[in-house]
């Protein structure tokens, strides 16, 4: 009997249990103390997230870099960033196409040109223009054959609405915000909350860097547009493509007399790329590698300066430590149509503000 009262847990002796309330004070303090923990755990959990964007980011910069190795192998020409079909097709009274954009993605919904029409009719860079994705070289390796939609509009437009809701995951930047306030394209900036993916189709842009003839006429490239891939001379540290937000940091320069590329559009001269930092960028180089760009101006180059104005190129930057935009010593590779309004194909009226 006695062993039963013991596994049943009575007690007969010992002082009684009491429950002991918390103070105001101690509570109050331990309140404090969450908020100070949740308070570092915070920036701690955002810096993790924004690290993994960024290596998500350079991942997929990766697969297009391999994916243009596979293109300019097979591509007769071995052109080093794809060459939309249309460009074939233009002539001075046609000044669509541009270059940046149109080696892949999706339909964009951006910058007015086609007509005057808003949004899936209107846009330079959509489906109705010509560019829709099935165009678009590149989206063939990484992708596949995807149904072309250029003379199909659909029932109410739902094929080239359809084109302009494509997830193309390899083209999308997951940090791809949208411009910076006050900054780049007019028609981008209006849209502040609208994505690079969405206005133009892609997170990225073709390094075009200065193709064209600021007076008009004839344009030329000394980027890797328009040469062979075999061509380049450094290949590992030649830009391929790069993030969007990075597209005309070459352009921005603190010193007064660089007024005329746009300088002190943005705040206190700098550009944050869409990880966080100033003046840092994702890229793909021309070999296939991806890689983060620190690009605040280290070299400016008289090679390539402004047809106009030879005495202000060094208010643009051409290279960096590790990076290059230029494919010098080459000579410049001509473009075979004028652009007419005697505008940059390379600037598309981006640098500038309103």
């Amino acid at each position: 009997m006695q062993s039963h009262k013991l596994k049943q847990g009575k007690h007969t002796t010992g002082p009684p249990l009491t429950r002991h309330a918390l103070t105001l004070v101690e509570t109050v303090l331990a309140l404090t103390c969450a908020a100070v923990l949740l308070a570092c755990l915070v920036p701690a959990t955002a810096a993790v997230s924004g690290k993994s964007k960024q290596a998500q980011c350079l991942t997929q910069l990766a697969r297009i870099g391999s994916a243009n190795l596979i293109y300019a192998t097979e591509d007769p020409s071995n052109a080093a960033i794809p060459i939309h079909p249309q460009f074939y097709t233009q002539n001075q009274n046609d000044p669509t196409y541009i270059g940046a954009y149109e080696w892949g993605g999706k339909s964009g919904i951006g910058k007015p040109g086609h007509t005057n029409d808003p949004g899936i009719f209107g846009s330079r860079y959509g489906t109705a223009a010509g560019f829709g994705p099935a165009t678009r070289p590149l989206n063939r390796i990484l992708f596949g054959e995807l149904p072309d939609y250029t003379n199909d509009p659909g029932s109410n437009y739902v094929n080239w609405e359809s084109d302009t809701q494509l997830a193309l995951d390899a083209m999308q930047c997951p940090s791809d915000t949208g411009p910076p306030p006050g900054a780049h394209c007019p028609d981008w900036r209006i849209n502040t909350g609208r994505s690079s993916y969405d206005h133009f189709g892609t997170s990225y842009n073709a390094n075009i860097f200065m193709t064209g003839n600021s007076a008009g006429g004839s344009m030329s490239s000394q980027s890797p547009y328009l040469h062979r891939l075999r061509d380049v001379p450094v290949p590992s540290e030649t830009v391929l493509y790069q993030e969007n937000i990075g597209r005309w940091a070459w352009a921005v320069r603190e010193n007064p007399q660089c007024q005329w590329l746009g300088a002190g559009v943005f705040p206190e001269g700098t550009i944050r790329g869409w990880h966080g930092k100033n003046w840092m960028f994702t890229a793909a180089f021309v070999d296939g590698h991806a890689d983060t760009l620190y690009m605040n101006g280290h070299e400016s180059v008289a090679a390539y300066a402004d047809d106009n104005a030879n005495e202000q190129f060094r208010c643009i930057v051409v290279r960096g430590p590790s990076w290059r935009l230029d494919t010098a010593p080459l000579p410049r590779a001509e473009v075979p149509f004028a652009h007419p309004g005697g505008s940059r194909a390379s600037y598309e009226n981006c640098v500038i503000s309103e």
